[in-house]
């Protein structure tokens, strides 16, 4: 497997996670970076910021692309934009200073444990109410 299509296939969780509707299927890649029951992961505040602003990022990118992917006439069009797409996204991620097995991975545990997702939920607000 290439170094872009490990990378177009976790971020087509995030993708699809953020309604950017990805034409790649994750298959199951979310399935194997949840964390097992029992086994809670914990990130500071710092990763989790880095996470948000990570979100935020994914999602204009999506917002950019999908009036071009909407319109795509041809399934080769269509893969070309979603691998832009993919690439785009993979450097919104990396440019907050995350990997995207890291991104992937705190999404997974924002469904996993509640109280997480309560914290990022609670960053996001802050982040746009100072935006």
């Amino acid at each position: 497997m290439t170094f872009l299509s490990r990378h177009i296939r976790t971020l087509a969780v995030i993708a699809l996670a953020f309604g950017t509707g990805a034409a790649i299927a994750p298959g199951d890649a979310l399935a194997q970076q949840q964390t097992p029951p029992g086994q809670e992961q914990s990130f500071d505040t710092k990763v989790l910021t880095s996470y948000v602003l990570a979100v935020q990022e994914v999602r204009k990118v999506g917002e950019k692309f999908a009036p071009q992917v909407n319109a795509a006439k041809s399934s080769d069009k269509l893969r070309e934009l979603n691998v832009k797409r993919m690439e785009k996204m993979v450097e919104a991620v990396e440019s907050q200073g995350l990997s995207v097995n890291k991104y992937n991975e705190i999404y997974a545990a924002t469904h996993n444990n509640p109280e997480l997702a309560q914290t990022v939920q609670s960053l996001m607000n802050e982040l746009d109410q100072d935006n």
